[in-house]
């Protein structure tokens, strides 16, 4: 009896081998169809954002309204900086430094803007300078405002001091006007005032005894004698008295070889015939002094007037027949 080759060996039977190799080949199918599928879906995912990214680089738009744009806050930005020029230097040199960088940032974007037509990044780039420059007025004009208020803080600061300063001159004046008050009282209190004025014409005898006499052939001097009293408010010590003449044609008498000259009574300044230095001591004292000329004195009536220190003492006529 034969035994099959086929079965001795313990192969496989041609129908399950055939089976097995069909299932595979379906498997491998399947895995390639995936593929495919995955490939061409990637590939219409990244077509789609080349096409997206590609118009949006290439859509074109037109520059005229962001040039618009741009005069539009240039020349409202001008304006409202326009209103805080003239009122002070600080002020104006905040403005004008302020016009000048936002002119620059203007001319860098009408450079951008040279061309009528421009592309979408380019009109991003635009825009972004567009919106810095409206910062920047607002920035420029937030500053300036505020400058604007300190200064008007400190004119108002100075207004007051100002003030302050005016009402202290007047007090001063007041204060002064008050202390010269005083002092003119005071000097008006301290003016000396002579009493007991008397002026006669003497001679002289052999025995040198003197005599009074009021014709003019006789009289060889005069004689001023006066009183000073008492005065607590006047400085004690010696003052100079000067005596003036005054004849009867209204000349005032005065030879300078015989002592005469010049002195300010009250602010004008006037001849004297003589002049006697005396000793005040703050007590009524007696004065006099006498003075005589070569030629003889005029008939007439005669006016004297003494003075001291700018001011009148006191005066006095005289006749002499």
């Amino acid at each position: 009896m034969s035994v099959d080759n086929d079965t001795i060996s313990g192969s496989v039977p041609n129908g399950n081998r055939n089976r097995r190799n069909g299932g595979n080949n379906v498997l491998l199918i399947l895995l390639l169809l995936l593929l495919l599928v995955s490939v061409i879906f990637n590939i219409f995912q990244y077509n789609k954002e080349k096409v997206k990214e590609k118009d949006y680089t290439a859509e074109i738009f037109s520059s005229n309204e962001l040039k618009a744009q741009l005069k539009t806050q240039l020349d409202t930005a001008k304006l409202q900086l326009e209103e805080y020029k003239g009122r002070n230097a600080s002020l104006d040199s905040a403005v004008q430094k302020d016009e000048k960088e936002m002119e620059d940032q203007a001319e860098q974007i009408r450079k951008m803007l040279k061309s009528n037509k421009i592309n979408y990044n380019k009109y991003l780039d635009v825009k972004y300078k567009l919106d810095e420059m409206i910062y920047m007025k607002d920035k420029y004009l937030r500053e300036i405002s505020e400058l604007n208020e300190k200064n008007k803080q400190l004119t108002a600061e100075n207004q007051d001091l100002k003030h302050e300063v005016k009402e202290g001159k007047h007090t001063i004046n007041n204060l002064t006007d008050k202390v010269t008050s005083q002092k003119n009282k005071l000097d008006l209190a301290a003016m000396l005032k002579a009493d007991n004025i008397s002026v006669m014409g003497v001679y002289f005898k052999k025995n040198n005894k003197e005599v009074e006499s009021s014709k003019s052939k006789n009289i060889q001097k005069l004689k001023f004698c006066f009183t000073l009293e008492e005065n607590k408010f006047a400085d004690a010590g010696k003052r100079d008295v000067f005596i003036q003449v005054i004849d009867p044609s209204g000349q005032t008498v005065a030879i300078e070889a015989l002592g005469s000259g010049t002195t300010e009574v009250g602010g004008t300044q006037s001849q004297y015939t003589v002049k006697q230095e005396i000793e005040f001591k703050n007590d009524t004292q007696d004065y006099c002094t006498y003075w005589g000329k070569d030629t003889p004195f005029a008939p007439g009536i005669y006016h004297v007037i003494l003075s001291t220190e700018g001011y009148k003492l006191g005066e006095k006529d005289f006749h002499i027949r």
